[in-house]
C-alpha cells in the first residue's frame, strides 16, 4: 500500500506546483481521508474487481484511514478491512449483514476507536476488534470526521449530523435552510475534513464547499458564476488537504481544483 501510495503521489505531483507535497496526514483528526484520486489510481492499477459488480458499477469508492497507531483501515464495497502487522489484510464481520455492505466513510475518535458509515445508513464503531452498530439512519453515510471539540461529524445524503462518540447520541441534525446564509449550503454531503487550524470543511453535490470556523464563521465557494471558472461545477466529490495548506477538491465534471485553504484567503483558486 505504501509503495502504491508513493507511486500515485509521484504521478499526481507532475501536475502540481513544485512547492506542493502529497503525504499521508499525521496523528489526529486529519489522519482521515479517502485520498480521492490517489486511491482511485491505486485501484485502477492494482485492485481486483469483483465479478459481483455489474456494468453500472463503473466507479467503486474506497475509503482509507491511517490510524494513529499506524494501522491502515479500508472501507470497500463489501465492508471493512484492516492491514495486520504481518502485512495480511483481514476483514471484519458486519453484524446482521452476512453479504456485507459498502463502507463509504471512516474516522478515528480521541479514544482510538474506528467509526464507519455504510451505504445503507448504519453508523458503527470498532471496539475490541468487532463492529458495533450505534445508529441506523436509513440514508447513505458518505463522510465522517472528528471535530476539535470531540464531536463526530456525519455527512449523509440528507444533511449533517453531530454525534457524541461517548454515547452515540445525535446532538444535532443540520439541513440546508435558504433563510440562513451562514448555514449548510446543501444536504448531499460528499466529504468532511478538519484542517490544522481546527476548521471543518464540508463538500457536497450542489453545495460546492464550505469552511466552518467560529472566527471567522464561514467561507463558501461554488458554484462560480463564470461557466469557465474552476468551481463552476457545484458538485464537489471529496476533499484533501496538503501540508502546504492547499486543498484539493475533485469535481463531478472531472476537474481537480486547487484552493488556498489558509484562514483569511477566502478559498482563492490556485489552479487546476
Amino acid at each position: 500500500l505504501a509503495a502504491a501510495f508513493r507511486g500515485s503521489a509521484n504521478t499526481l505531483g507532475k501536475n502540481l506546483s513544485q512547492a506542493t507535497t502529497i503525504e499521508p496526514f499525521g496523528p489526529g483528526g486529519e489522519a482521515y481521508a479517502n485520498y480521492g484520486l490517489i486511491v482511485r489510481d491505486i485501484y485502477d492499477r492494482a485492485w481486483l474487481v469483483s465479478d459481483a459488480l455489474g456494468d453500472e458499477d463503473s466507479t467503486v469508492k474506497v475509503s482509507v484511514l491511517i490510524a494513529r497507531d499506524g494501522t491502515v483501515w479500508a472501507g470497500h464495497w463489501r465492508g471493512l478491512s484492516h492491514r495486520r502487522a504481518d502485512g495480511v489484510w483481514e476483514s471484519l464481520a458486519l453484524p446482521g449483514i452476512e453479504s456485507g455492505s459498502p463502507v463509504l466513510a471512516l474516522a478515528e475518535d480521541r479514544a482510538g476507536r474506528i467509526w464507519l458509515g455504510t451505504q445503507d445508513g448504519r453508523l458503527g464503531v470498532v471496539e475490541q476488534g468487532r463492529v458495533r452498530w450505534v445508529q441506523d439512519l436509513h440514508t447513505p453515510l458518505q463522510a465522517l470526521a472528528l471535530a476539535s471539540d470531540g464531536r463526530l461529524w456525519v455527512g449523509s445524503k440528507v444533511g449533517l449530523l453531530w454525534v457524541n462518540p461517548l454515547n452515540g447520541e445525535i446532538e444535532a441534525r443540520l439541513r440546508h435552510d435558504p433563510r440562513r446564509l451562514s448555514g449548510l449550503a446543501g444536504n448531499d454531503i460528499s466529504g468532511l475534513l478538519r484542517d490544522a487550524s481546527g476548521a471543518m470543511w464540508v463538500s457536497g453535490y450542489g453545495l460546492g464547499l464550505q469552511r466552518h470556523q467560529q472566527h471567522p464563521a464561514l467561507a463558501v465557494r461554488g458554484p462560480d458564476p463564470d461557466p469557465a471558472a474552476p468551481l463552476a461545477d457545484a458538485d464537489v466529490r471529496a476533499l484533501l488537504r496538503l501540508r502546504s495548506g492547499e486543498v484539493l477538491a475533485p469535481t463531478q465534471s472531472g476537474r481537480l481544483v486547487r484552493l488556498d485553504g489558509r484562514p483569511g484567503q477566502d478559498l482563492a483558486t490556485l489552479g487546476l
